[in-house]
């Protein structure tokens, strides 16, 4: 007769790893999902903003977009770019407004494993200008 004491903590020991990276990935995800939607938010906002030809802040419109933002990470390490897609800055034409910032994926990990997967989340809103833009100034698009 085999004696199976101890075969459930080992197994225990075996399978927890594995269910913690799917419950603190899930978290991860969920946190560059609201990233995400927030970067969306913010350069729709934006976007409306530059069309009606207004800057609430005190600084320039980019500044204000970033200062909206929802985390800390994004309202310090955002890209927010403003455009016009086909080079026009007239009524009738396009702005673009971009919003983006580097994601790292499970940074907890990147000690351990040596893990340092990163990704570019960017939200973007485009719209037609109804007024000339004079409130701000276009500083190209974030990628």
């Amino acid at each position: 007769a085999r004696c199976d004491r101890g075969v459930a903590v080992v197994e225990f020991a075996v399978l927890v790893p594995v269910l913690l990276l799917i419950v603190f990935g899930t978290a991860d995800f969920g946190l560059a999902m609201n990233t995400y939607n927030n970067e969306t938010q913010l350069a729709n906002e934006g976007a409306r903003l530059a069309v009606v030809n207004k800057n609430p802040g005190p600084g320039s419109l980019q500044a204000y977009i970033k200062s909206q933002g929802d985390t800390a990470d994004i309202q310090n390490n955002a890209t927010v770019g403003i455009c016009f897609p086909d080079g026009v800055a007239t009524v009738g034409h396009p702005v673009m407004v971009t919003v983006s910032i580097a994601h790292s994926w499970l940074p907890y990990l990147k000690n351990v494993v040596g893990l340092n997967a990163t990704t570019t989340i960017t939200g973007k809103a485009v719209m037609r200008l109804e007024q000339n833009p004079t409130a701000y100034s276009a500083n190209g698009c974030a990628s």
